[in-house]
C-alpha cells in the first residue's frame, strides 16, 4: 500500500505508483487478485483489479472494500453529521440549564454538560461508523457492484485458488505485448 500526502508526493510516490501500475498492466500471464483485509480508494484502484486487467478478483468475507475508508462517512453522511454536530451546542445549553436548576454551580454545570454532549456525539458518530461499514464497506456490496468475482471462505481458499489457477493455466496462450511497452525504472 501507499499513503497519500504532500510528503509522499514530494518524495515521488506518484512516479513510483505509476511505475507499479504500469508493471501490473503489462503483465501478460493470468492475473488473480485476492483481497485479504482492506482495499480503499487508490490502493484498490491501482492494484490488480478488473479495470487494470485482472482475470479474477476474490475476497474473504471479512474484507472491507470502499471508495474511501472509514473517513468516507464524512462525505456519505455529511448532512446527518452536520445535524448531529449542530445539536451539540443545544444539548450543552439545555444540559447546563437543567443542572443549574438542580442546584449545580454554573461553571460545573457547563463542564458536565459539555462532557455529556461530547460522549453523546462520540456515540452518534460510532453509530454512523457502524452503519457505513455495514452498508458500504462490506464485500457483499462489492460483489453486487461487480468489483469482485466471489467471496471465498478461508477454509475453501486453497481449493478455489487451485481450481482457478488450473483453469487459467490450461487456457493461457503466451503472446507478444499488445500495446506500447512502458519503460520501467
Amino acid at each position: 500500500g501507499f499513503l497519500p500526502g504532500r510528503e509522499q508526493e514530494a518524495r515521488g510516490i506518484v512516479h513510483a505508483g505509476r511505475a507499479m501500475l504500469d508493471s501490473i498492466v503489462d503483465i501478460r500471464t493470468p492475473r488473480i487478485l485476492l483481497i485479504l483485509r482492506n482495499a480503499y480508494g487508490g490502493a484498490y484502484a491501482s492494484y490488480n483489479n478488473y479495470p487494470t486487467g485482472a482475470d479474477l478478483v476474490l475476497a474473504l468475507p471479512t474484507t472491507r472494500l470502499a471508495v474511501m475508508g472509514p473517513a468516507g462517512k464524512e462525505f456519505v453522511y455529511k448532512n446527518e453529521l452536520r445535524k448531529i454536530r449542530s445539536e451539540v451546542v443545544e444539548r450543552v445549553k439545555r444540559g447546563t440549564q437543567e443542572r443549574i436548576e438542580a442546584g449545580v454551580k454554573p461553571e460545573l454545570a457547563k463542564v458536565d454538560a459539555e462532557k455529556e454532549a461530547a460522549e453523546w456525539l462520540r456515540a452518534e458518530e460510532a453509530v454512523l461508523n457502524t452503519r457505513y461499514e455495514k452498508e458500504l464497506m462490506n464485500p457483499k456490496e462489492a460483489l453486487s457492484l461487480g468489483s469482485i468475482s466471489s467471496l471465498v471462505m478461508p477454509t475453501d481458499l486453497r481449493k478455489v485458488l487451485g481450481e482457478n489457477l488450473n483453469f487459467f493455466l490450461r487456457h493461457y496462450k503466451p503472446g507478444p505485448m499488445q500495446a506500447v511497452q512502458r519503460e520501467f525504472h
